[in-house]
């Protein structure tokens, strides 16, 4: 669905779908008191660890890519189910259950250890936290830069994963660094 217009070349971001998300996330903070009343009957312990086994399910799912259904049901082209059941630029029904997974996971992962997390990460989290929008603005700069820095290297580096790791970590700190020189409160700390 392309509402209200199409993206020429847009294969990764419909509109559409990835504002359905967005909404949906409007709804339930709008809603997040009541919704906090009736969920906090619930054990957080149970419900972090029901996560974490599903979570470890659709990993699993993904790393066999899903080589147990083709035994539930025969016949079945797992490669193409998988692929249009979480595809991601229509925000299919897997790609829902799983993102709920694994939001319900980190959510409960924050809310569970956040004091050694904070105590962790603080330093790298309270800037970003506090200059989200400046940190986000910049992540799209870094990201168009280290892309015309990598067009010029041989190879697709991007699909090394350790390459993309240490690429995403220096991206990070770099826009940690941004928003600490930016800071006037950070800069005589």
């Amino acid at each position: 669905m392309q509402v209200p217009w199409p993206i020429e070349g847009g294969t990764v971001f419909n509109l559409a779908a990835w504002q359905f998300l967005f909404f949906i996330a409007m709804v339930i903070g709008h809603h997040r008191q009541k919704l906090s009343e009736r969920l906090s009957q619930l054990p957080r312990w149970v419900c972090f660890l029901f996560s974490g086994f599903l979570g470890v399910g659709l990993v699993q799912l993904h790393s066999t890519n899903g080589a147990f259904l083709e035994e539930w049901i025969p016949g079945l082209n797992t490669k193409m189910f998988l692929e249009a059941f979480f595809l991601k630029s229509a925000l299919a029904p897997g790609r829902l259950i799983a993102s709920f997974i694994l939001l319900q996971f980190a959510y409960l992962a924050t809310t569970l250890f956040w004091k050694p997390i904070w105590a962790a990460l603080g330093w790298l989290l309270n800037p970003l936290g506090q200059h989200a929008l400046y940190a986000y603005t910049m992540h799209i700069v870094i990201i168009v830069l280290f892309n015309i820095l990598l067009s010029y290297l041989s190879g697709n580096l991007q699909s090394n994963g350790t390459i993309n790791t240490v690429l995403q970590l220096i991206s990070v700190l770099l826009i940690w660094i941004m928003v600490r020189s930016r800071s006037p409160r950070h800069r005589t700390e």
